[in-house]
């Protein structure tokens, strides 16, 4: 842990906020609440509970805050940012042991979510981000990740996750407040994420200098037929099918 606080108070120190000795204060007080706040599962096997404590604290430092509350970022160092899918992921996954981050991500992809056709950045209404930056390549529309909506899945796992963060907390007042944006993500499906209107959502990247494969797996030769040929967008996924069922 003494590790993760002299990471998090370097932070604050380089932005000449805090003195070292008070930001280790206050990110201890931090780490105090995020345990209290979270489900502790104490076993009779010790090393299973170090692993939980260590996991428990390794997932509060992995999380930002853009306004909107807590959200997980994909991973360090390349990847230190939200992410639509990844932050998703780990918000169901993560359910069981504190569901603020859930609440956090809903709040925060809500925010940015799609309001225009916009090529160049994969924007479309009711789409998902795939990715935020906020570096000099970002700032200078250098990358269009500002944010970046080249995805195909994080759209439908925005509504899975919703859903099951209803069903874990019975929270029905921020359903209701986040309402408009899963009724958006719906239309999308149907307007933008079915492009030739066959039933099956597919992408078809507008932007080809970025991301072709816009899945998971998300390489440029992540998708290919059995033959080894690669395969050529359109492409509906068959987990993508699963996550619109």
């Amino acid at each position: 842990m003494n590790y993760l606080l002299t990471i998090e108070s370097q932070k604050l120190i380089n932005k000449n906020i805090i003195s070292f000795e008070r930001a280790q204060k206050k990110l201890k007080s931090n780490y105090k609440k995020w345990e209290e706040d979270s489900l502790i599962i104490k076993t009779d096997n010790e090393n299973f509970n170090r692993i939980i404590n260590r996991s428990l604290l390794d997932l509060k430092l992995l999380q930002t805050d853009l306004g909107e509350g807590f959200i997980p970022i994909a991973g360090i160092p390349w990847f230190a940012v939200p992410f639509g899918r990844d932050s998703i992921i780990t918000s169901l996954q993560t359910l069981v042991m504190n569901p603020k981050i859930a609440r956090g991500t809903l709040r925060t992809l809500t925010r940015f979510q799609g309001k225009e056709v916009n090529e160049d950045r994969e924007e479309e209404p009711g789409k998902i981000m795939h990715g935020i930056r906020s570096g000099e390549l970002a700032h200078f529309n250098l990358i269009p990740h500002t944010p970046y909506y080249g995805t195909i899945d994080a759209t439908l796992l925005f509504l899975v996750l919703a859903v099951e963060y209803f069903n874990w907390t019975g929270d029905l007042g921020f359903i209701k407040k986040i309402l408009p944006h899963l009724c958006a993500a719906l239309r999308w499906i149907d307007k933008y994420g079915d492009i030739d209107q066959d039933g099956y959502v597919e992408y078809y990247p507008k932007n080809k200098r970025w991301i072709i494969n816009q899945r998971w797996k998300d390489s440029k030769d992540s998708s290919m037929h059995q033959d080894g040929s690669l395969a050529v967008p359109p492409i509906a996924l068959v987990e993508v099918q699963g996550y619109v069922y």
